[in-house]
């Protein structure tokens, strides 16, 4: 409150109940009622030269008023308002003046001199008692007087104490008052201060007037000069115009109903940068009546910037964490599962929620590796491309490479496990089954050569036998031994060529033609081949391409797959043989580690219901003099001549066997390149297989 204010509401007062008039005034005043009288002035002038109060009796309007005047001089809090009229600290700013009047006393007095004067005529009727009486009265009314005068000197000493009081009261106030502002000044700097290190703004909005109020971080944030007075109106329209109503509606609301708000938006400065600003707001309700709105103002931009890059970040490595195919892991010294991506659900079978909090441990296949794995990693920090068997959920084995290093905490203690693991399962049996085709490869290269030179060998022995034999008589007793020596030959001559067809160095004829024809037309032989209460079913492609192929290779590889599931099938069973064509792909050939360009081929698929193969059967099955049969029951080069025709003609064979579920032989050979629309055989006539038959021998 303006102390001058405070004193003009006193001095009313005061007027009202005394008629004592009290004026504020100054030389160099703005309002006109802060005028000074003649009387006011003079006293301002005496001030000028150094008086502090003036006092005297004089008339007022025709009457007579006791007037007293004391300095107010000018302190640093009262430049706030009358800066702009060039004073200074300790310069004489104006006065305060008291008038009393004085009609009372001397209404009094008037009074008091009739009844002297009538007391007067008395005592001239009454004659020398008379001037006795009035002697003595007019003494009595000298002492009144006196006393009148004495009481008004004791009025106008009380009037003088009181307005002296009262003044110094004022000055307490307008010097509390300062030191208020001062403070006020200091905490708004302060608070300025503060919000440009802290860069938050504030802002304040009369309900009534509307008028805004910002610090000087406000200032900075909307890049115009501080001391700038926009309207509610001009504040808001710096917002984004998207944004805009939304703001609007909520400082609708702040102002009618008290309610606060707070929101992040968007916000276009004076030199038209595009922001994103934080703004909340307190609405202050008073009676039920919003009176003011204050808040906070921030600019945001480069959190939301930050915001923006890490919620990218956490989504790509999301869907890293989500998509890589290597499996991330994070686990305590004790092996329990902290963290694992959902890759672990392809190798283990488990879901990734089953395995958090569950002992990475308890799915090591051996107790040794995990032991060793230990070892290793705390000796050495981390361990890299480490090999150990996880056993999955359906108890199936899985070999895995693990990369992990050692986490330790401050003190240097080992606090945990992170690292990756990667399934090998499929790269182990890819290089396992490189190195089956390198050693069957290198096998069969051996197994030619020596095929050669035993045939070179054998064509002396059988031309000689056939020469001696023509020279001995049916009755020699020599030539029973000879002819035992030509039919060791035919059998050795046999035997090479199936060595030869493994180590593909037969000499063969191919020309197109139907595979589904070869078959048909070998129909007598595979009944001849099967023996017991076996099943033969076969399912034919009704429009086969053509393969350009030596007719006796593919006999022999039909009879030797054959024969091989006959043998597999001891008291019967079921045998399908299959044709169809199929378009293969490079992971197929990937899978199978095999050169084979990808394309269209012909399968030729032969199924039994037999024993079928472990393991380790399958590594050496195509090894030539394997075999799983008795003594004397074959040479063990059965599938080996299968493999050396198959891949004599660049195609490829794929074998699925299981214990007790029998086993599935599937060649694929290249269709015929020369004549890619070679008529395909018509299964329609009489004498195309079914479909099915059974066959017991």
């Amino acid at each position: 409150m303006n102390p001058a204010y405070m004193l003009r509401q006193t001095m009313e007062k005061y007027e009202s109940l005394y008629g004592v008039r009290g004026h504020i005034t100054s030389l160099k005043y703005y309002r006109p009622e802060t005028a000074p009288d003649e009387w006011e002035k003079s006293a301002l002038q005496e001030f000028e030269r150094g008086a502090k109060e003036i006092s005297e009796f004089t008339e007022m309007d025709g009457k007579l008023y006791y007037r007293y005047m004391s300095t107010i001089t000018v302190k640093k809090g009262c430049l706030k308002c009358h800066g702009h009229q060039e004073y200074k600290v300790g310069d004489v700013r104006g006065g305060v003046s008291v008038s009393v009047p004085m009609t009372p006393y001397l209404i009094n007095q008037q009074r008091q001199t009739i009844t002297l004067a009538v007391s007067l005529g008395l005592l001239w009727l009454l004659g020398f008692t008379g001037l006795v009486w009035a002697k003595r009265g007019l003494k009595n009314r000298a002492r009144e007087r006196d006393r009148a005068e004495t009481e008004l000197q004791k009025s106008h000493d009380r009037l003088e104490q009181r307005v002296e009081e009262r003044t110094t009261e004022l000055t307490h106030e307008i010097e509390e008052r300062k030191q208020a502002e001062e403070v006020l000044e200091k905490s708004e700097a302060f608070l300025d201060a503060m919000g440009q290190m802290a860069k938050v703004g504030g802002w304040e909005v009369d309900a009534e007037t509307h008028e805004v109020r910002w610090t000087a971080e406000t200032y900075r944030i909307h890049e115009i000069p501080q001391g700038s007075k926009p309207t509610l109106d001009e504040a808001i329209n710096f917002f984004h115009p998207e944004d805009r109503p939304e703001l609007e509606r909520a400082i609708k609301r702040a102002l009618e109903h008290g309610e606060p708000y707070d929101m992040e938006i968007r916000f276009i400065t004076a030199r038209g940068k595009h922001l994103w600003t934080h703004t909340n707001c307190k609405p202050h309700v008073v009676d039920g009546r919003t009176v003011k709105l204050t808040g906070t103002f921030q600019d945001i931009t480069e959190q939301k910037r930050n915001e923006e890059a890490l919620r990218e970040s956490e989504e790509r490595y999301r869907r890293i964490f989500e998509n890589i195919q290597d499996i991330y892991c994070e686990a305590s010294m004790d092996g329990t599962i902290l963290e694992i991506s959902p890759s672990i659900e392809n190798l283990s079978k488990y879901k990734r929620k089953e395995l958090i909090g569950k002992s990475l441990y308890d799915i090591y296949t051996d107790p040794k590796e995990r032991e060793e794995l230990l070892r290793v990693i705390l000796d050495k920090g981390k361990i890299v491309n480490f090999e150990v068997h996880l056993t999955d959920k359906n108890g199936s084995q899985h070999s895995v490479e693990l990369n992990t290093t050692l986490h330790r905490d401050q003190k240097g203690n080992p606090r945990k496990l992170i690292g990756s693991m990667r399934d090998i399962s499929e790269r182990k049996r890819l290089e396992a089954r490189l190195l089956q085709s390198e050693k069957m490869e290198a096998v069969g290269t051996l197994a030619g050569g020596i095929a050669h030179e035993f045939n070179t060998l054998m064509t002396t022995v059988m031309g000689n036998a056939d020469l001696a034999l023509m020279s001995t008589g049916k009755d020699d007793p020599l030539r029973e031994g000879l002819e035992d020596i030509k039919s060791a030959g035919e059998r050795a001559a046999d035997l090479t060529r199936q060595i030869l067809a493994f180590s593909r160095k037969q000499m063969r004829q191919p020309k197109i033609q139907d595979l589904n024809e070869v078959l048909v037309n070998s129909e007598k032989t595979l009944k001849r081949l099967i023996t017991g209460n076996v099943e033969l079913k076969t399912i034919f492609e009704s429009s086969l391409r053509t393969v350009n192929m030596d007719t006796t290779q593919i006999e022999q590889m039909v009879v030797n797959l054959v024969t091989n599931a006959r043998d597999a099938m001891p008291t019967g069973g079921t045998l399908t043989i299959e044709t169809a064509n199929v378009d293969l792909d490079e992971d197929f050939f990937k899978d199978l580690a095999e050169e084979e360009q990808p394309g269209s081929y012909v399968m030729l698929s032969v199924t039994d219901t037999g024993s079928g193969m472990d393991a380790k059967t399958q590594e050496h099955m195509f090894d030539p003099f394997y075999t799983t049969g008795e003594v004397g029951k074959g040479a063990g080069l059965g599938l080996s001549m299968v493999y050396g025709i198959v891949k004599q003609n660049e195609g490829a064979i794929r074998v699925d066997s299981e214990i007790g579920r029998g086993s599935t032989f599937k060649i694929y050979l290249p269709i015929a390149k020369d004549d890619p629309e070679a008529e395909k055989t018509d299964l329609t006539r009489e004498d195309a297989p079914k479909g099915s038959e059974e066959i017991d021998t």
